[in-house]
C-alpha cells in the first residue's frame, strides 16, 4: 500500500515544521522536528480497515493516561467520531488518510531484542514488571489493548523503561468482540475465544498475552494448551509459568485470572 497524497499535502501547514523524513514502512515515517531536532512518527491510512484501527488507537491515545504511552503530538480530524456508529460507516466511505503523529518513543521492539539475545535477567524482570503494571493500569481505566505481543513492545535499555504501542486492537472491556467493526489478533498470543471473535473483551485477553510473553522472554518454548481440559492454563502456569519477576501479590493475582482462563478457550 502506498500513499495516494504526498506529505506536504497530506500534513498541510505542519509539513513546514519538518526537515528530515525517513520512511520506516509503507504506511510510517520518521520525521525531525526543524525546531527541536527531534525525531517524531507519522503513521497514516487509506484503506477502510486499516482506517478503523488507526481511528482507534487515537481514540485511546487521547483518553488513556499512563508513562508507558506514546505521546500524541497531532492527529487528522478524521478520528474525533471514530466510536459513532453512523459517522464511523460514514468515514470509512471518505478515501481521505488518517494520520496520526506521536513522539518517538525510545528504545527497540522486543522482538528485534529476543532475535539479537539481547534481553539479560535484569532487563527481563525490568520488562516484566513494567508489562505488569501497565496492562493492570490500562485495565483500571476500562481499556484491554488486545494485542500484546514483541513487536508492540519498546524497550528502553538505558532508562528501563517499556512503552506499549499500536493500540489499533484496543477495545472497552466488557464489549461484545462480535461488535467491534474491526478485529485484529496475533493467533500466537491471543486466546481462541478472540481468534474466533466470540464473547467480551476482557483483561483475560491480555493476561493471557502476558503469559506467553514471560515464557517468550524466558526462553521457554510456547506453551500449547488442550482446552478441553478443566485445568489447561492455570495447570500450566502453576507447573511451568512461575514469573519469577512477579511479587507473591501479583503471581496470586495472576493465577486467578488463569484460572479464569480455564473457561475462556
Amino acid at each position: 500500500m502506498s500513499l495516494t497524497v504526498s506529505l506536504p499535502v497530506l500534513l498541510s501547514e505542519r509539513w513546514d515544521h519538518y526537515a528530515e523524513v525517513c520512511q520506516i514502512s509503507p504506511c510510517v515515517w520518521r520525521l525531525r522536528h526543524k525546531a527541536t531536532s527531534q525525531w517524531h512518527y507519522l503513521k497514516f491510512a487509506e484503506e477502510s480497515i486499516q482506517r478503523q484501527l488507526l481511528n482507534n488507537e487515537v481514540y485511546w491515545l487521547q483518553r488513556l493516561s499512563g508513562h508507558y504511552l506514546p505521546d500524541i503530538i497531532a492527529a487528522s480530524n478524521d478520528t474525533a467520531h471514530s466510536h459513532s456508529r453512523h459517522s464511523h460507516s460514514q468515514h470509512s466511505c471518505s478515501r481521505s488518510p488518517i494520520w496520526l503523529i506521536t513522539h518517538e518513543v525510545p528504545g527497540q521492539p522486543l522482538n528485534q531484542l529476543i532475535r539479537s539475545n539481547q534481553i539479560n535477567r535484569s532487563d527481563y524482570r525490568a520488562i516484566i514488571s513494567d508489562l505488569f503494571a501497565a496492562l493492570q493500569h490500562s485495565h483500571q481505566q476500562g481499556v484491554v489493548h488486545s494485542d500484546i505481543k514483541p513487536a508492540n513492545l519498546i524497550w528502553c535499555h538505558k532508562s528501563q523503561r517499556l512503552s506499549l504501542i499500536d493500540w489499533g486492537s484496543a477495545g472497552r472491556a466488557g464489549s461484545l468482540i462480535s461488535q467491534q467493526p474491526w478485529r485484529s489478533f496475533s493467533p500466537s498470543y491471543s486466546p481462541p475465544s478472540l481468534q474466533r471473535g466470540e464473547g467480551y473483551i476482557t483483561p483475560l485477553v491480555d493476561w493471557y498475552s502476558f503469559l506467553i510473553m514471560d515464557q517468550l522472554l524466558r526462553q521457554k518454548p510456547l506453551p500449547t494448551f488442550d482446552w478441553q481440559q478443566s485445568d489447561s492454563v492455570s495447570g500450566y502456569y502453576l507447573e511451568q509459568g512461575y514469573c519469577p519477576a512477579l511479587s507473591e501479590k501479583q503471581r496470586a493475582f495472576l493465577l486467578e485470572a488463569m484460572k479464569q482462563l480455564d473457561r475462556f478457550g
